[in-house]
């Protein structure tokens, strides 16, 4: 609350290193310019870099998993089993599909999160799969891998 008018007001709170903000009665935003017009965002320079070291094995692993998430998205596939932490039988239904899938020596589609929280989606040859987790080759990862069962969110047979 101040005598002075409100935009000398908020000036002066500026100057002094503040960001107020003016504020109608109805808790709204303010715009106390003469013409009441938006002000156009500056337009931001992206630079995007190769990163430093970029070998050319890096940059042909990285064109592998780009093609093999390429290829998970539009192969078909088979119902998929969802496993779950409260959901026992689907827990079993995985490890049932991914261990005949071994045995049979076929495709899989897997969904799983990493360990950085990332949701992807791959297409494996299992080796096994006990002990709470999958023993796979990943053409995409370059070799043979294994996802923890609680990190597949969900799986099904490749269709041929």
């Amino acid at each position: 609350v101040s005598p002075r008018p409100l935009a000398e007001v908020l000036d002066t709170l500026r100057a002094a290193g503040f960001a107020p903000v003016a504020e109608g009665p109805d808790g709204q935003v303010v715009d106390l310019r003469a013409a009441g017009r938006r002000v156009p965002a500056r337009p931001r320079l992206v630079r995007q870099q190769m990163p430093a070291g970029l070998d050319a094995e890096r940059a042909a692993s990285l064109v592998r998993q780009l093609r093999a998430g390429d290829a998970a998205a539009s192969v078909r596939h088979g119902p998929a089993v969802r496993p779950g932490t409260a959901d026992l039988a689907g827990t079993a239904a995985t490890m049932a599909l991914l261990r005949g899938a071994a045995q049979q020596r076929r495709s899989v589609w897997i969904g799983y999160v990493d360990a950085y929280g990332v949701a992807t989606r791959r297409i494996v040859e299992p080796v096994s799969a006990s002990g709470g987790t999958l023993e796979c080759f990943d053409s995409a990862h370059g070799g043979l891998r294994r996802v923890p069962l609680h990190r597949i969110t969900s799986a099904a047979m490749v269709d041929d």
